[in-house]
């Protein structure tokens, strides 16, 4: 893998180059930054022509993102479940443990940081949320398991930064502790998702015949988690 910051772009970017990666991929940042990953054996020029095609897109986005990280800093406002939630930080007593509980549109968040520190703050937040995300989503897949026959042996809470969830063809389902923010119909479209990979283990016609029996606006529920994307880049 190789990776440089190029200036002779359609836009500034950072390009990464991947042996094996069949596709160009673009993202934005958490910070911003227009994140670009192409094959190994693409040409340059093939590459530019490419980005040149994309640009407007990218400049459209970029535009879009900077109004989601002034309005969705999460340590003010924050989704839990699909609602947005005012963010309340308070210091916990002496040896008192960090809680995380919700009261009607506010989150309220206990934990020590050094010195008000925002990086401190976020991890710490982050820590809580996942410990409230683990039963919520082991409980949906298993209720999703078993309603539809599908097996599998484990369940991992994971932080991964560009999948919601994978599943293994040895039975282990992972799912990104960020599906809890979402709302509840995109958690059951996510967790359908991995269960059909373990009776399909690809993106196929088949996989998505499969999967739009048991979840029949899948297909929608796909195109309205776009709008969500931005939360892989929170507490990164």
């Amino acid at each position: 893998m190789a990776a440089m910051e190029k200036s002779t772009t359609p836009f500034p970017c950072h390009l990464i180059r991947r042996r094996g990666q069949k596709k160009i991929h673009i993202r934005i940042d958490r910070t911003g930054r227009v994140v670009v990953s192409a094959p190994l054996f693409i040409a340059d020029r093939t590459l530019m022509a490419a980005l040149a095609q994309k640009k407007s897109w990218v400049d459209r986005h970029l535009s879009s993102h900077r109004v989601i990280m002034k309005t969705q800093n999460p340590l003010n406002r924050l989704p839990w479940q699909g609602l947005i939630y005012q963010v309340q930080q308070h210091t916990p007593p002496e040896g008192g443990k960090a809680t995380l509980s919700f009261d009607e549109k506010t989150m309220i968040c206990t934990f020590v940081t050094s010195d008000n520190n925002e990086e401190d703050s976020l991890k710490s937040l982050a820590d809580l949320l996942k410990k409230q995300a683990r039963p919520v989503l082991e409980a949906g897949l298993k209720a999703h398991g078993t309603q539809h026959g599908i097996e599998y042996t484990r369940f991992q809470l994971r932080d991964q930064k560009n999948l919601w969830g994978s599943s293994s063809g040895k039975g282990c389902i992972s799912l990104n502790w960020r599906i809890a923010l979402l709302p509840r119909e995109l958690q059951t479209y996510l967790i359908c998702h991995e269960l059909c990979h373990q009776r399909v283990m690809n993106h196929s016609p088949a996989f998505w015949e499969e999967l739009e029996t048991i979840h029949p606006l899948s297909r929608q529920a796909d195109r309205d988690l776009k709008k969500w994307r931005y939360l892989m880049d929170l507490f990164r």
